[in-house]
């Protein structure tokens, strides 16, 4: 996913990969950029029992609340990306200006969703991203967790760090880095996310 979201955007660019560590799926995994290829440092990939259990529980969650998928959506709704199930509503390639209309509207239930799946899946993580989503990984494992991470691979305090992101919620899949520490700047999505960052660069 990572390779449509980032990486092909920055083409031209792989000279400073080096610099650009990877924790995708709410810091499930770890990727860096190491003779010309990008390596797996980690991964807690779910078992393909897990696997099949998420999906059904997503499945009986869906019949639980009379939960019924949009006539049109774009891409797969249900994605298993080996270490996390995400579901999106509108599915992974849909619009942003569509998922923006889609959160908080009447059609957005995926709190109803989690509270149901949080009954059938007690042993995992489920978090509600920003826009249309839902993810579930292993527990213990959220971007709390990669911050651990990034701090120990990094050698850089968490202190030291910034934490930018669009679902620092209760029950968003960015409140957990809260309990580690870092300082967050809560931000709307992309753009907000490009002006925040435009703004240090000026500053640097």
């Amino acid at each position: 996913m990572f390779e449509v979201q980032l990486l092909v955007s920055l083409r031209g660019h792989e000279h400073l990969f080096p610099k650009l560590l990877l924790f995708p799926t709410s810091g499930a995994r770890f990727l860096r950029y190491e003779n010309g290829a990008w390596k797996t440092v980690y991964a807690h990939e779910l078992s393909l029992e897990q696997r099949v259990k998420i999906k059904e529980a997503f499945g009986m969650a869906f019949k639980d609340i009379g939960y019924e998928h949009p006539k049109t959506v774009y891409g797969e709704v249900i994605e298993d990306r080996g270490t996390q199930i995400t579901f999106s509503a509108l599915g992974q390639q849909a619009p942003i200006e569509l998922k923006d209309a889609y959160k908080g509207s009447s059609a957005d239930r995926r709190w109803e969703i989690v509270g149901r799946l949080k009954e059938y899946l007690p042993e995992f993580e489920i978090k509600v991203p920003g826009k249309s989503s839902i993810d579930v990984t292993m527990k213990g494992i959220d971007k709390g967790y990669g911050i651990g991470e990034m701090e120990k691979h990094l050698k850089i305090d968490v202190h030291k760090m910034i934490f930018v992101g669009d679902a620092l919620y209760e029950g968003g899949n960015d409140e957990p880095v809260k309990r580690t520490g870092i300082e967050t700047i809560a931000v709307e999505g992309p753009e907000d996310t490009k002006k925040v960052i435009r703004n240090w660069l000026s500053q640097l």
